[in-house]
This record gives structure tokens, C-alpha cells and sequence, in this order.
């Protein structure tokens, strides 16, 4: 609220109020519902079961989509992007959900591991085709992390084999797209970014430029020569800078808050054994690693999908949660 009265810009505080309400007031009031009609663990599995399945379908149409043409050809590469405006929100979005059904699975009974392997393999599929090198990143790094937390250290060693070769297969077949990293492609174009966000820092380090603002300040003041195709960028590709930039000194220290609380949420989920707090925990890691190289929080669909997971912690982890014991996991 504190940042709605000190926008960098008056003018634009119109677009401020409106992603206060698509990233904060909305998915806020979401998250009391969900802490209210999730309260027996039986809906909860059931609603996020349907997430996974639905956002599966979301890949299938994608992965359709980009067959018929759809996608965004770019550094050697048709990239897919289905119902999303680019193909890296359409990966931001996927990987959550992807994270999730994959975590229960590791968790889970052999039964009860293919039913939640399918979607996470469904989505796995339309994320590769993104060509989306952080959401890649994020997604193995937080695999590896699941495996360690579950105990399935063979499954671990797996994961760390077939990320390695799946990453080496894509490089070979789509190089431009990979080694553009180190090429003068969109690396140096995030580096001119976050330089920019640095340099918009000093300039408002206390209250930053407000919810919404980075776009309205970046290109007529702080965008450098070499970065212009880029810039009509709404945020800086980094989840610390945009916090500040966006709610000030205020939103670091929140962010810090929730990093550390989520970590002892994690380690009290694998304590107690609780898959579905785990799983919910490792998706919003998932999404927080891709963040360090892209939007990881103010999207409507990103910040409902994080309070979502985190009414599922909540509620997983609540000596207070009702309901019937959660599905045998072994």
C-alpha cells in the first residue's frame, strides 16, 4: 500500500493500482479461500491434482499450437508459447505445476507415482519446447533438491544424468539458441537490464519506483544503447531487484522473510513427512531459482500460483489441518 503513494511517476499510478490488484490484493484474498475450503486434506490432494491436470492440457494445447505454427521463431529455434504472450511465461507458468506433480510422484507410492508422473511428464515436454534456458535450469536444479529431500538418492543420481544429457542433446541440436548465452544474445541483454535496475536503485534505494513502474522509467532514462530492442521490458529479470524496485527497501526484507520461511517449511515438510507441503514448497522454489533470471513473483497467474502453494503449506503443516491422513507414500 505504502508504495501506492510513492510511485516515481504520478502520472502512471493508475497502472500501479491495477497490478496491486492482480498481484497482491487478489491472489491474497485467494489464499484465505484456499486456507478455508482446502482446510481437509482430501480436497486438497483433489484441487491439486486438478491443477496439474489442467495445466497438462495447457502444455498438450501448446505443444499443438506450436506444430500449427504458432510459435516464435528466434536464434535457430521455434519456440512455443500456446495461450501466453511469450514463451517464457508460458515456461514461468508451466514449471510450477511441472514441479509440483513431480515432487508427489518422487514422494509417492508406485501407484500413486504414475498418476502424478503423467502431468509432470506432459508438461516437462511443452517446457523443453519453450527453449527457456532459466526455467531448464530451475526446473533440474530443483529435481536434484527433491530427490535429496525424499531420499531417493538413486533417483537423484538419475536426474543429474538425464538433465546432464538432456541439456547436452538440446545445445547440439539448437546451439544458436544456448551458446547466444555467451554471444552477445539475451545474456548480455539481462546484464544491460539489471545494470539499468542498479542504476534506478540508487536513484529511489528507499521507496523503489512502485508496483508497475519499471517500464515508464527504464526506457526514457536508465535503457543503455546496446540493450534498446529491449526496451519496452516491464520488469528487471531478477526477483531481488524487482521486489525493490517495485515496494522499496520494504519488499527485500519481505522477500528475505519468505525465503527463510519457506526453507523451514521445507525442512518441517521432509521432517514430518508431509508430500504434499513438500511438493508445494519445491514448486515455489522452482519458480524463486527461475526468478533469478526472469519475473518469478508479479504475474497474476505467478503470484496466484504462490499463494495457492502457500495456503497448501500452510495447511499441510498446521497442527490444526482436519481431514483424512494423506495418501501412503513410500
Amino acid at each position: 500500500v505504502v508504495s501506492l503513494g510513492t510511485v516515481a511517476d504520478p502520472e502512471h499510478r493508475r497502472e500501479s493500482l491495477r497490478e496491486f490488484r492482480w498481484v497482491v490484493l487478489e491472489p491474497v484474498i485467494a489464499y484465505f479461500l484456499c486456507c478455508w475450503f482446502l482446510r481437509q486434506r482430501g480436497d486438497r490432494w483433489r484441487a491439486l491434482g486438478g491443477w496439474a491436470l489442467a495445466s497438462a492440457a495447457i502444455a498438450l494445447y501448446s505443444i499443438g499450437a506450436g506444430l500449427a505454427g504458432s510459435g516464435l521463431a528466434v536464434e535457430g529455434v521455434v519456440r512455443i508459447r500456446g495461450l501466453h504472450p511469450h514463451p517464457n511465461a508460458l515456461a514461468l507458468y508451466l514449471e510450477r505445476p511441472l514441479m509440483l506433480a513431480a515432487a508427489i510422484a518422487l514422494a509417492g507410492t508406485r501407484r500413486s507415482r504414475w498418476l502424478w508422473a503423467i502431468p509432470a511428464v506432459i508438461s516437462a515436454g511443452a517446457l523443453v519446447l519453450t527453449y527457456s534456458r532459466g526455467a531448464l535450469l530451475s526446473v533440474l536444479l530443483t529435481l536434484l533438491l527433491a530427490g535429496w529431500l525424499t531420499r531417493h538418492h538413486r533417483l537423484t543420481v538419475a536426474f543429474a544424468a538425464s538433465g546432464t544429457v538432456a541439456i547436452t542433446v538440446l545445445v547440439l541440436a539448437a546451439p544458436e539458441r544456448f551458446l547466444s548465452l555467451f554471444q552477445g544474445g539475451s545474456g548480455s541483454l539481462r546484464l544491460n537490464i539489471w545494470g539499468a535496475a542498479l542504476a534506478m536503485i540508487r536513484d529511489y534505494p528507499i521507496f523503489g519506483v512502485g508496483l508497475d513502474q519499471f517500464l515508464y522509467q527504464y526506457a526514457p532514462r536508465y535503457v543503455a544503447p546496446e540493450a534498446w530492442p529491449e526496451r519496452f521490458t516491464s520488469h528487471p529479470h531478477n526477483l531481488l531487484l524487482d521486489a525493490w524496485l517495485r515496494l522499496g527497501l520494504m519488499g527485500v526484507t519481505l522477500l528475505i522473510c519468505a525465503a527463510v520461511t519457506l526453507l523451514r517449511c521445507l525442512r518441517s515438510a521432509a521432517r514430518k513427512a508431509r508430500p504434499l507441503g513438500l511438493a508445494a514448497g519445491l514448486a515455489v522454489v522452482g519458480g524463486g531459482v527461475h526468478g533469478l533470471v526472469d519475473n518469478g513473483y508479479f504475474l497474476p497467474d505467478l503470484a496466484l500460483a504462490f499463494w495457492l502453494l502457500a495456503a497448501i503449506l500452510e495447511l499441510e503443516l498446521s497442527s490444526r489441518a482436519a481431514g483424512a491422513p494423506a495418501p501412503e507414500t513410500g
